[in-house]
């Protein structure tokens, strides 16, 4: 028997009483198989019993009701409950065609003529899976399962289309907004364009006509015309004013008028601003944040961030060191330089042990020069840090007794270095001596200093809310104990303004901005404010005097272009070295990614989502259940088709 292999399907089956085979029929030949049923029939004591006997691949399942046995032979992968299925509703056919004392007196085989057809009938019927209710049922389900992915599956793209729709919309408004804007603006340039010309023209003919007036009475008209035509040139040479505040955002300040003429947005979540550094050369500046580790990148041509770069923590100081390197010092004393170019983080090392304060670099020595908390200067050769694992200072400066605030750094190979801290002093130094070669005592502490383009007056802006102007010939001495200055400098005070943040000369005037916001113009020569902007509430932590960008059009009618059009070049600072010279094992953080197809299935199975038990001995209960599950499926379906038709 162990030679036949039938697979899912019935070949035998016959009813038995007692020991006497009454009827049987069989699909194929098999040796043997009288023994065997008598050999099983033996063993069947019970009147109600159920057996099965599993050879290699066939399986002999034993029905016995009321000393009726009847035996169904099947394959190894039929199913168990669909065979009893099989043997009952055999049972119960024949006892319905022959009565007992009919049967019980039959010889062997005796009504293999009138019964074993309709057990072959049977045996078709039931070897059909299709006609099994619990198999068209899961057919059925399968097929709306089909059906509810496809639907996801268009929904999910349907989603994308709408988000494209919704961003291009978006950028169709800002751009109508724009050109409504510039259609105003160049209405209005126009206007004034035309009226100059009338102007000029009506001058000039004016001129020509009274020209011999004009030679009688000496007067010179070329020059005169010559005035006139400059004066957009000298227009064009004005500068302005780029200035951060504490609380993240950045003002473009007409030097003429201090007048706003501009703004770009503070960064999202920022807690403050802790240093910047501009690069008008690239039309870009860099913000850091006090506390997070992030950089922000902006551009001269958007008023929103371009970037934004998580670092290894947080900067207190950033430096634009000419157009290849970005070099910014750490709270913990660390110095850490980028390229320029691709952002890749090419040197990281300490050097100090606090904060680092201010980054100067000298272009023509190439010396790069920290100071920090631990009041001490520290000169590092550019070139040689790429060189060595652990980069060593050229010189270090220790005379300083509190953390230095400030550095400046002049021109030349033997450029100076001036260094203010709050131990209320003033030094200068020469590069390569130990010792400063003069030494100031301030009456406050100081906190920012520039030196003037004549390279004659150093200005120091103090906490007391006083800049303290000293000539660099005379060498004055400020007397802390009655606050007066010696005869050859000079003060430059406004009240109520806190203390000064920031200080630069330009054009023979002192600009200086304070702890309130408040951003004044001195003149140097009276020390009275000749211009004031109190427009910002925020204090300025740096401002820097940049000539005006190429991509404005005038400076008294600037505005920042949002165009998708424009093409801006952003910058990513990376967290790793781009050369093995550190291991660092900050993880990266991974932002959560958008749902995807997935869990958009796992949602929705969730709500109908039950397991299907076929292990019930109850068919009838079971059938109830599929068709409930059903049910709740084709609900799931009718509602995704009403969604994509309400999206449609």
């Amino acid at each position: 028997m162990e030679k036949y292999n039938p697979g899912a399907s019935i070949i035998y089956s016959c009813v038995a009483y007692s020991e006497t085979i009454l009827v049987e029929y069989s699909d194929v030949s098999i040796p043997q198989i009288d023994s065997v049923i008598h050999q099983i029939l033996k063993k069947v004591i019970n009147v109600n019993d159920t057996m099965v006997v599993r050879k290699e691949n066939i399986i002999i399942n034993v029905l016995s009701k009321y000393n009726l046995v009847t035996v169904a032979i099947t394959g190894t992968t039929f199913p168990t409950e669909r065979v009893f299925d099989f043997l009952d509703d055999i049972y119960v056919t024949f006892v319905k065609t022959f009565n007992e004392d009919q049967w019980k007196k039959c010889s062997e085989k005796t009504l293999n003529s009138t019964f074993s057809l309709l057990i072959k009938q049977k045996i078709k019927h039931f070897n059909d899976l299709t006609t099994d209710p619990l198999n068209s049922i899961q057919l059925t389900m399968n097929d709306t399962l089909n059906q509810i992915n496809d639907n996801i599956d268009v929904l999910v793209n349907r989603g994308n289309v709408l988000d494209e729709i919704e961003t291009n919309s978006n950028y169709l408004a800002e751009a109508s907004l724009e050109l409504e804007r510039s259609s105003v603006k160049l209405r209005q340039k126009y206007y004034l364009t035309t009226t100059k010309t009338i102007f000029l023209i009506f001058f000039l003919v004016v001129v020509c006509y009274s020209l011999p007036y004009f030679n009688d009475k000496n007067i010179n008209i070329y020059s005169l015309c010559y005035f006139l035509l400059n004066l957009k040139t000298n227009k064009s040479k004005m500068k302005s004013i780029i200035a951060t505040t504490l609380d993240g955002f950045t003002y473009l300040i007409n030097t003429q008028n201090n007048q706003i003429q501009c703004k770009w947005k503070q960064p999202q979540n920022i807690t403050s601003a802790s240093t910047v550094s501009y690069n008008p050369s690239q039309s870009k500046f860099i913000l850091c944040d006090n506390e997070k580790s992030f950089t922000y990148e902006y551009s001269f041509i958007r008023e929103n961030v371009i970037a934004k770069s998580p670092i290894l923590e947080p900067l207190s100081s950033i430096y634009y060191l000419s157009t290849s390197y970005i070099v910014g010092g750490t709270i913990s004393g660390k110095i850490v330089v980028w390229s320029n170019s691709n952002g890749l983080l090419l040197k990281q090392f300490q050097a100090h042990n606090k904060k680092i304060t201010s980054i100067v670099y000298c272009n023509d020595n190439g010396i790069l020069i920290t100071a920090g908390e631990d009041s001490v200067i520290r000169g590092w050769n550019f070139v040689s840090l790429f060189c060595n694992s652990v980069p060593e200072p050229l010189f270090t400066y220790t005379s300083h007794s509190l953390p230095i605030t400030a550095l400046y750094c002049g021109e030349g190979l033997n450029a100076g270095i001036i260094s203010i801290a709050l131990d209320n002093t003033m030094k200068c130094w020469k590069i390569g001596d130990s010792t400063p070669t003069a030494s100031f005592t301030l009456p406050s502490q100081p906190l920012c200093v520039c030196v003037n383009s004549s390279k004659t007056v150093i200005s120091v802006g103090c906490i007391d809310g006083k800049v303290y102007s000293i000539p660099v010939l005379y060498a004055p001495q400020f007397d802390r104990i009655n606050k007066k200055q010696d005869m050859q400098g000079k003060v430059f005070y406004h009240s109520d303004c806190g203390a000064v943040r920031c200080v630069q000369e330009y054009n023979d005037t002192l600009i200086v901005s304070y702890q309130n916001g408040n951003l004044i113009t001195f003149d140097c020569e009276t020390t009275e404010p000749l211009l004031v902007n109190d427009e910002i509430k925020s204090p300025i932590i740096h401002f820097q005097i940049i000539s005006p960008p190429l991509h404005f059009n005038s400076l008294e009618d600037l505005t920042i272009k949002k165009s998708k059009e424009w093409k801006v070049d952003t910058l990513i600072l990376k967290k790793y070295p781009a050369l093995v010279d550190e291991i660092l094992s900050t993880p990266i953080s991974i932002c959560p990614s958008k749902p995807s197809k997935y869990d958009l299935q796992k949602t929705i199975y969730s709500s109908t989502s039950h397991s299907i038990d076929t292990s019930t001995p109850n068919n009838q209960s079971e059938i109830e259940k599929l068709k409930m599950e059903l049910q709740r499926w084709k609900t799931v379906n009718s509602q995704l088709i009403r969604l994509l038709q309400r999206t449609n």
